[in-house]
């Protein structure tokens, strides 16, 4: 049982370690494909 609670726990944080990480990605992306709107 704790195993499974310590794996949902690292699966949680990753995810939104993923969750920051998309977020910049979206934003240099949309920086990088939009250079006029800046």
């Amino acid at each position: 049982m704790y195993a499974l609670v310590e794996c949902m726990t690292r699966l949680n944080g990753m995810y939104s370690l993923w969750l920051k990480v998309h977020k910049w990605y979206m934003c240099l992306g949309s920086v990088a494909f939009c250079p006029r709107y800046i």
